[in-house]
């Protein structure tokens, strides 16, 4: 924490009876009344609080006779909340996003589906990002709320020998534009949320020794 936060911390409590009036944060000279000693050292002040519910589900099951398997996750944040000091006033994360801050949706969710073979598997997945609220727009500001955003992603991979699977996919299918945010980190959203790179493919091998 800054030092000039401590001390407009301390000054504006009343009597001066926060903690960071005290010598250990900062002093004054004597005879000047000058600043002679102020602590910007981080000290371990403030609460952060998170609460929330995971919630997830597996069905596995014969098709075509082959083994399939269902997973479903969602995560809803019920509350984040950081107060940075003593007195301080709280921030709100929960359901926001942007402003350098990263985003917390309330809502989030992960499923996919597999099919297994012995000589091949394929997956497919979509993620969801839910709706937010930028930190620092307007209510009239353009982006000031996302949409949902969800992402498609495929896979299929061939065992060509017991050692070695080759792998083929391509993530972010149907390439949806990134919300626009306000006041976005960079490329006009939340690059630490949402995909700017597009529809891509790659290809993986692994074997083992």
């Amino acid at each position: 924490m800054p030092g000039s936060t401590k001390l407009s911390v301390c000054y504006n409590t009343p009597n001066l009876a926060h903690p960071f009036c005290s010598p250990d944060n900062f002093t004054r000279n004597t005879v000047t009344g000058e600043v002679s000693f102020l602590s910007s050292q981080q000290v371990n002040v403030g609460a952060e609080t998170v609460r929330g519910v995971d919630a997830a589900a597996r069905y596995n099951f014969d098709l075509m006779g082959r083994s399939a398997t269902l997973d479903a996750g969602v995560t809803y944040l019920k509350d984040y909340t950081i107060v940075p000091y003593p007195g301080g006033a709280p921030i709100y994360y929960r359901g926001f996003i942007g402003g350098g801050n990263g985003g917390y949706p309330k809502w989030r969710g992960l499923t996919s589906f597999t099919l297994d073979d012995p000589r091949w598997s394929a997956t497919y997945s979509i993620q969801w990002i839910g709706k937010a609220t930028d930190f620092n727009a307007a209510p009239t500001a353009i982006g000031f709320r996302t949409d949902d955003v969800f992402y498609h992603n495929a896979q299929v991979s061939w065992r060509a020998t017991e050692q070695a699977v080759v792998a083929f996919g391509v993530d972010n299918i149907f390439e949806p534009e990134p919300p626009f945010i306000p006041s976005y980190t960079d490329g006009n959203t939340d690059t630490m949320v949402y995909d700017l790179l597009g529809r891509r493919g790659y290809v993986r091998l692994t074997y083992s020794f």
